[in-house]
């Protein structure tokens, strides 16, 4: 219980440092990994929490900081930058100059503003793509602050913070230089394993087994978490299940770890299971939405419409602007076109698959990487007999995603019906590979 009073101890204070510092997503994790620790973790860590809340009240930060990360809440990326100027000053700001100035500046401030000017140009950068190419276009444009962004981190203090760290992984990964990435990453993700964001980003830059088992890393529960969420992303289910378990000794009732597993019975074609585990995380949070996707994947195969009506309707009451909400009515409109069509063979049901193609749209309009919408789509241009748009679908989502079989199916499929046997054997053994 002790192990467990420290995990608790440990990751209270990590929730409050990542959303201190902008990072929700890895803020989310920590909480949703604290959630599932044993009852008895917390009366354990107490002293450990006052000790933390002792130090955090001796070192307030100061007015201008909070103000700032109050506009990076509200995503005023470029002002929470320019607020923090003078706490953490560019390598050419100040009466010092070159780096003196940034290296004396507070390890958080200098995060912040780095991160915020980052984020900001990744808003330019979607803003010029869209103007070049619309909201699905695929023009490619770059970050325009990546510059400001590493000579800012180019200090003492970059060198040796952990949230630093993990922002140079990310400009190196922009600038195409992998292995640098990877090596900044890891060292991120060692001096501070609770930043979850750190080990996702690390986890795109693994694109197979071989390079996962030469990364540097700590020996901490957060890496089982690692393994087992790149076992699942490489399609090694059966071993992400395996190390789930090891995880799920730690953290019993955590909701991560369930969906997990169900994520990875679901790639194994384990159905009834996938289907357990997702209505057990429905059971206790109705409200969730991350995950469920698969879920109406799930209940589309098995043409549970009712089951399917239901979630399509709880995801749209709980927030329908959520690319995994819309994906869900996609998926209801295509099982009503496709149980329509066998009811009343004689057609009338196109209008359906109409309206599937526009929710996957409008999924990918909130987030242009979600490859299932990608997927998802093909499907309802295979049924539209719109060939040419199902080929550009499947391209694009094995462009976000190239180990989803799925995709690589649709794609044989499409050429198989087009009458181009060769192209088809040839994307159906991609897939199989």
């Amino acid at each position: 219980m002790a192990d467990a009073a420290a995990r608790f101890a440990e990751l209270s204070a990590a929730a409050a440092e990542l959303t201190d510092r902008g990072l929700t997503a890895a803020a989310k994790w920590a909480t949703e990994m604290l959630c599932g620790l044993p009852p008895g973790a917390a009366a354990g860590a107490a002293e450990l929490l006052a000790v933390d809340a002792a130090a955090r009240a001796a070192d307030p930060d100061p007015p201008t900081l909070l103000l700032a990360r109050a506009c990076f809440s509200d995503r005023e990326y470029a002002r929470a930058a320019h607020l923090l100027a003078h706490l953490a000053p560019g390598p050419h700001s100040g009466a010092l100059g070159g780096k003196a100035a940034a290296a004396g500046a507070p390890a958080k401030a200098l995060f912040l503003r780095a991160y915020s000017l980052y984020l900001a140009g990744e808003q330019r950068r979607e803003a010029d793509r869209v103007q070049k190419s619309g909201l699905l276009g695929a023009a490619q444009s770059a970050n325009p602050q990546l510059g400001a962004v590493e000579a800012l981190l180019d200090c003492r203090t970059a060198e040796v913070d952990p949230f630093c760290l993990y922002l140079r992984g990310l400009v190196a990964v922009d600038r195409g230089r992998d292995d640098d990435a990877r090596r900044l990453l890891s060292a991120s993700a060692s001096a501070y394993p609770c930043n979850w964001a750190a080990w996702q980003a690390l986890l795109a830059l693994c694109p197979d087994l071989d390079t996962l088992g030469a990364l540097p890393l700590p020996a901490h529960w957060a890496r089982d978490a690692f393994l087992a969420a790149a076992c699942l992303e490489l399609q090694h289910n059966a071993e992400a299940l395996s190390r789930l378990q090891v995880v799920n000794q730690l953290f019993p009732g955590s909701d991560w770890v369930t969906a997990a597993a169900a994520a990875a019975h679901y790639s194994m074609r384990n159905f009834e299971e996938a289907q357990r585990l997702y209505e057990d995380l429905l059971a206790r949070d109705p409200h969730r939405i991350e995950g469920m996707d698969a879920y109406s994947n799930i209940l589309y195969v098995k043409e549970a419409f009712a089951a399917l009506s239901h979630l399509a309707h709880r995801v749209a009451a709980s927030d329908r602007y959520r690319p995994e909400s819309c994906c869900i009515i996609g998926n209801y409109y295509s099982l009503k076109a496709r149980a329509g069509a066998i009811c009343c063979p004689f057609g009338g049901f196109a209008g359906q698959h109409e309206r599937a193609v526009e929710y996957f749209r409008r999924a990918l309009r909130l987030s242009r990487r979600y490859q299932s919408a990608w997927t998802l789509m093909g499907h309802e241009y295979v049924e539209l007999k719109n060939a040419p748009a199902a080929i550009d679908a499947y391209r694009q989502a094995i462009e976000v995603s190239p180990r989803d079989y799925r995709a690589w199916y649709g794609l044989g499929q499409t050429y198989e019906l087009l009458g181009m046997p060769y192209y088809a054997l040839h994307y159906y053994r991609r897939g199989i590979d």
